[in-house]
């Protein structure tokens, strides 16, 4: 992960527009505050089908992270989702994502 994008996910938090794990970003997304939602590589398929099922046309990524790096990012022990509920910094992320550096 770049350090831009670790950033980007540390100003998510800190500016209150991240939900961090399944109960809280199910919430958001049941209210439509999600822009994006994040899921952990080795994160529950289950879990990501029932997200993205039940809530499309949300935006989702597969991170390049495990759930104990992703949890270690934002302070946490194991994240297997994060939803984004600020839609410019879930654009920024994204490209973060589609950037080849």
């Amino acid at each position: 992960m770049s350090k831009k994008l670790s950033g980007l996910l540390g100003l998510a938090k800190k500016a209150g527009a991240l939900c961090v794990g399944r109960m809280a970003t199910e919430e958001q997304l049941a209210r439509k505050n999600v822009a994006l939602l994040l899921f952990a590589r080795n994160s529950s398929t289950t879990l990501q089908a029932k997200l993205i099922k039940k809530f499309s046309p949300v935006n989702h990524r597969k991170l390049d992270l495990t759930t104990d790096a992703l949890g270690k990012v934002l302070g946490r022990k194991e994240i297997g989702v994060i939803g984004v509920c600020n839609t410019h910094l879930a654009k920024e992320i994204q490209n973060q994502l589609d950037s080849p550096f």
